[in-house]
C-alpha cells in the first residue's frame, strides 16, 4: 500500500507479509529499482510471524510519488523482489564478524 505523507512531504509504503529472511533488504532493492529513496523506516514484527514495515520515500527529485503512474511503478517494484526465489547477495565486507557485534533479540 501506498499513500501520501504531507507532514513529511513523500510517501508512505507500507508492506504486510510473513516474515522471512531477507524480507527487509527485498524491500530496499525493490524500492531502489524504483529510483526511490528511503527517508525513514518503522519495522515490526508480530508474535504470530507478521511484519509490517512502514517506510518513507522520496523520488529521485526529493518529491512524493503523487503521479499514478510512479505508484504502481513502485509497487509493481516492491511486489517483484518479495516474489523473487533467489536468496538475497550479501554485498563484499558485510559478513558475519560485523554482524555478530550486533545482537539483538526479538521481542
Amino acid at each position: 500500500m501506498i499513500e501520501d505523507d504531507p507532514v513529511s512531504r513523500s510517501s508512505r509504503v507500507s508492506v504486510f507479509t510473513p516474515d522471512r529472511e531477507g524480507l527487509f533488504y527485498r524491500i530496499c532493492a525493490g524500492l531502489a529499482a524504483a529510483g526511490a529513496n528511503i527517508i525513514d523506516a518503522r519495522i515490526h514484527t508480530t508474535r504470530d510471524g507478521m511484519a509490517l514495515d512502514n517506510l518513507l520515500v522520496k523520488d529521485g527529485q526529493g518529491r512524493a510519488y503523487s503521479d499514478r503512474r510512479m505508484r504502481t511503478r513502485l509497487i509493481r517494484s516492491v511486489e517483484d523482489a518479495l516474489a523473487s526465489h533467489s536468496p538475497p547477495t550479501v554485498p563484499r565486507g558485510a559478513g558475519p564478524g560485523r554482524a555478530a557485534a550486533f545482537r539483538v533479540a526479538p521481542r
